[in-house]
């Protein structure tokens, strides 16, 4: 019968030291052609911070701007009645044909001069500010909150007729954003806001062509492809 050859006690002697250290050892994620992806030691530090947030009440830094914070910040009396445009996805160009047409205001034209309608000053520097120095400050989901509560703003202040441009492959079913949770809403439930016009675009960019359709307050909810708005 064959005979395996000893292990030298000293072998076997540095093998267990060898499973010790590794067993100390810290376990790293490997990225995988899966679901996973590479990222840097420092950003997977403050991506466990992020979802260590989620389970604790989070302390917002800077405070997110509301829509009656918002409405201080805006010029007074805008936007002015039948004036306001709105747009949506990538039709801010197409948007920018109405107002030229209609002699329009957009939400930066409402701007009182601290840029916090333009999205730029205010919190909206603040935010910025601490992401550049690295430290903690929103994230993606809390940067829409913002965004569409000083929206709404914006749409709670329009008076008399409003209008928006929609790409023509417009599905809010898909990806809710700004409209659908916080302009639409708003604009329904104004007093002030006697018709809602909107025109579809093949691509942003293109003007607006026609009288635009009316949605508002007429039955009309969905848009030509059967989308609801």
């Amino acid at each position: 019968m064959m005979r395996w050859p000893q292990t030298p006690r000293t072998c076997l002697s540095f093998i267990l030291l060898v499973c010790l250290c590794v067993q100390s050892l810290p376990i790293f994620a490997l990225p995988s052609s899966g679901n996973f992806t590479s990222i840097p030691t420092r950003y997977h530090s403050r991506h466990y911070h992020h979802h260590h947030h989620q389970l604790e009440k989070r302390v917002l830094n800077p405070p997110l701007p509301t829509t009656e914070y918002a409405k201080t910040k805006m010029k007074p009396g805008t936007p002015h009645k039948d004036k306001a445009i709105f747009y949506t996805a990538k039709t801010l160009f197409s948007a920018l044909h109405l107002i030229q047409r209609f002699d329009g205001q957009g939400i930066s034209d409402t701007d009182n001069g601290e840029k916090v309608m333009d999205m730029e000053g205010g919190p909206f520097a603040e935010s910025a500010k601490l992401f550049l120095d690295d430290k903690d400050t929103w994230d993606d989901k809390e940067k829409d909150i913002a965004v569409g509560q000083v929206s709404r703003a914006f749409a709670e202040r329009a008076k008399g007729i409003v209008r928006v441009v929609f790409p023509e492959d417009y599905s809010p079913r898909i990806r809710p954003n700004t409209w659908t949770e916080y302009e639409w809403p708003a604009l329904k439930e104004n007093s002030d806001v006697t018709k809602v016009l909107a025109w579809w675009v093949k691509k942003g960019g293109d003007e607006p062509m026609g009288d635009g359709t009316e949605i508002w307050p007429c039955d009309m909810t969905t848009d030509p492809r059967r989308q609801p708005f």
